[in-house]
C-alpha cells in the first residue's frame, strides 16, 4: 500500500529454526521482491530439525504446515551445539 519493497535474506549460521521462521514469513507476506533462505544444510555442520529444510531445485521450498514453526527440534543435536545455557 505504501509502495515499500521488502526482501527476506538468510543469515550466516542459519539453523532450521530461522529457516522455518523465514519460510513462514515468505509464505505469508505478499509481493516480496527478493527471497533467500533455507540454506540449512549449506550453512551448519549439524541439522537441528528432523526434517531437512534446505531449499530444492531452482530455489523452491514448500510452505510448512505443522504447528508452531512446523518443525521438530532434535534435543540431542541442540545439546551438542550448545555453547552456553542460561536459565531464566
Amino acid at each position: 500500500r505504501a509502495g515499500l519493497a521488502c526482501q527476506l535474506g538468510c543469515q550466516v549460521g542459519e539453523t532450521a529454526i530461522l529457516s522455518a521462521a523465514g519460510r513462514h514469513f515468505a509464505s505469508s507476506v505478499a509481493d516480496l521482491r527478493y527471497v533467500e533462505g533455507s540454506y540449512d544444510a549449506w550453512l551448519v555442520r549439524e541439522a537441528l530439525a528432523g526434517t531437512n529444510l534446505t531449499f530444492g531445485r531452482g530455489g523452491w521450498a514448500p510452505a510448512l504446515t505443522g504447528g508452531g514453526l512446523g518443525i521438530d527440534i532434535d534435543p540431542a543435536a541442540l545439546q551438542r551445539v550448545t555453547v552456553r545455557r542460561v536459565n531464566l
